[in-house]
């Protein structure tokens, strides 16, 4: 799927940052290299009319608002934070946590942000993207499948931002993981059509105001 998205980043003092792809934080505790605060975030949900012919009948899921906390903490090139929130808009219901551990650095002109990351989620969640009820079995002739919660997925992610001027830079982001568990036993994944791997690509022209 192809989605045109406006890349919006910026924030206030030390404590609140925010990007349209990873949310904003407000830090309520900031100690050496530590920090801790409050997290907000969106998630594309999944719409049956641009959806694959085999994934018809499933149920709509609307996008979703979510909110929780984080703590994070760099030292050096190396970052480490994990972020857990709560769906607020009663779209899947379920939570999820995210572990990143990053490195970070130039090379070349081109500074880059690379690392491990790990997605864990309740069963709600895991239900509601993953799962397939007796009704959507029906209707779009998959097996029923009801997922536990757990980890959702492992992989590598990273960013690389190259500045043409003072204020414009080209941002390219990736970000790689296969689902596995109970989620990667979900016939939406692991029936044919479907896949394990996961893959996110993006590139976006940025101009700074400030």
């Amino acid at each position: 799927m192809a989605l045109p998205l406006p890349y919006l980043s910026g924030g206030y003092g030390t404590r609140f940052d925010f990007d349209i792809l990873d949310g904003a934080t407000y830090s309520m505790i900031e100690a050496g290299g530590f920090s801790a605060g409050f997290a907000a975030r969106w998630q594309l949900g999944r719409s049956f009319h641009d959806s694959k012919a085999r994934l018809r009948g499933l149920r709509h899921i609307s996008r979703s608002f979510e909110i929780g906390g984080f703590a994070a903490y760099e030292a050096g090139p190396l970052a480490l934070q994990a972020t857990l929130t709560q769906d607020v808009t009663r779209s899947h219901h379920g939570a999820e946590l995210e572990i990143r551990a990053l490195a970070q650095g130039a090379i070349g002109h081109v500074a880059v942000s690379a690392g491990p990351h790990l997605i864990a989620v309740t069963q709600p969640f895991a239900q509601a993207f993953y799962g397939v009820s007796a009704e959507e079995a029906r209707a779009s002739g998959l097996p029923a499948y009801r997922p536990g919660g757990g980890i959702e997925r492992i992989g590598l992610m990273g960013t690389g931002e190259w500045r043409l001027t003072d204020r414009t830079s080209l941002i390219g982001v990736f970000d790689y993981s296969r689902l596995i568990g109970d989620i990667g036993r979900s016939p939406l994944a692991s029936a044919p059509g479907g896949t394990r791997h996961q893959l996110d690509v993006g590139v976006f022209l940025t101009y700074r105001l400030f």
